[in-house]
């Protein structure tokens, strides 16, 4: 799915993940931890917040009973190189 290709994610996609053994014990260091932590919150609720966007138009098309209800639920195209159908 094309809609999760944020430069958000890209930017993480590319990054090189730690080195193990960072530390003098051989594990992580407790702000790399942190961090990591940080970041997979971030994402997910990135990502949650896109699910509810989802479900919320899922739900309107589910409720659509003619062509207008149902065009109602299409999100509008910001930039869109095609004018709107006139019927």
């Amino acid at each position: 799915m094309m809609a999760f290709a944020t430069p958000f994610y890209a930017t993480w996609a590319q990054s090189a993940p730690p080195p193990e053994g960072d530390n003098d014990f051989g594990g992580k260091h407790p702000k790399q931890e942190q961090r990591f932590e940080a970041h997979k919150q971030a994402i997910l609720k990135h990502m949650n917040e896109h699910l509810a966007e989802i479900q919320q138009h899922i739900a309107c098309v589910q409720a659509a009973t003619n062509p207008e209800s149902l065009r109602a639920c299409m999100p509008e195209h910001v930039g869109s190189s095609r004018p709107p159908k006139d019927n």
